[in-house]
């Protein structure tokens, strides 16, 4: 804090008398010192975890601090604070791909891509960059990646770290060429990305290509008004080996298919109603899935999320 006056460093020994606001909830600060260099500033303790959308502000009720020409520090009330703590990307939203935190081997160019600006490319096997960014909820997310390759397409990984840099989940997307280092195609996968707040990798694991956006939407999953999901209950959801399958107070026989969300079937499988049913999922990536049970009267449908 910058004030117009020296202050008497021993007037602010202790426990001087601020607050500090963090959206609207109040705790009293601890130790204040000096700057070494200017006594007009004054640094004040905080030992709470902050974040760059928290709302802060300062204010002082004590009666103990002095300036060296005897004068008082006023009392004064939420007086606002500058956050100029590092910006998370809250998902979902669209990731400028130069908008990054760490750059490892990529290298910027003017991309002539709709709406302009820049791109990565002079991509190499294992170069990556990192993205701050907030998941709120566990959320299955359909990824949108704006990339381009003259003549060998490649391959990108997608990271969510946690905060010692272990991979607590990935997902990969590959393309074939698109004819230019400037002929720019969207390609799209989906993915179950877990609440956290750190940090997004972008890894290259199969150059050449270059990369313009990263786009994160929510996938929203719709049942037919002639469809029924209530009664189908699937456990453990999400699930990383094998889930059970089970309609309660239903019998006869139906058939169950196991899809991912570009509609392509991983599993067809006839079961017995009355009875729980073992599906393996063994082998299967990670992400969103739809379970679809068919009898001769009604349609079943719920989503399944593999992690």
């Amino acid at each position: 804090m910058s004030l117009n006056k020296q202050l008497d460093v021993v007037t602010i020994e202790g426990n001087p008398g601020f607050r500090l606001g963090v959206d609207g909830i109040y705790t009293e600060l601890g130790q204040a010192t000096l700057d070494e260099s200017n006594p007009r500033i004054l640094h004040i303790t905080n030992t709470l975890p902050l974040i760059d959308t928290h709302q802060l502000t300062l204010s002082y009720s004590g009666t103990q601090i002095q300036a060296t020409d005897g004068s008082f520090l006023q009392e004064f009330s939420e007086l606002p604070v500058d956050n100029h703590l590092p910006v998370y990307t809250v998902l979902p939203a669209k990731i400028e791909a130069e908008n990054y935190i760490t750059n490892i081997g990529l290298v910027h160019e003017n991309t002539t891509d709709a709406g302009g600006g820049e791109n990565l490319g002079h991509t190499a096997t294992g170069d990556y960059v990192d993205y701050h960014v907030t998941v709120q909820d566990t959320t299955v997310f359909q990824i949108d990646a704006r990339v381009a390759s003259e003549s060998a397409g490649g391959t990108l990984e997608l990271q969510q770290l946690n905060e010692n840099n272990e991979i607590i989940q990935k997902v990969q997307l590959s393309f074939g060429p698109t004819g230019g280092w400037q002929t720019w195609t969207t390609v799209s996968t989906s993915a179950i990305l877990y609440p956290y707040r750190g940090t997004l990798r972008i890894k290259v694991i199969a150059p050449e290509f270059n990369l313009n956006w990263i786009r994160f939407s929510k996938t929203v999953l719709s049942t037919p008004s002639h469809e029924r999901s209530a009664n189908l209950q699937l456990y453990p959801n999400p699930t990383r080996d094998e889930v059970q399958v089970e309609i309660p107070n239903e019998k006869g026989t139906a058939t169950l298919s196991l899809t991912d969300l570009n509609g392509r079937v991983w599993r067809t499988e006839s079961i017995d109603l009355a009875h729980p049913h073992p599906l393996s999922i063994h082998g299967l990536s990670s992400g969103a899935y739809i379970v679809e049970i068919r009898s001769s009267h009604t349609t079943w449908r719920q989503r399944l999320l593999i992690n």
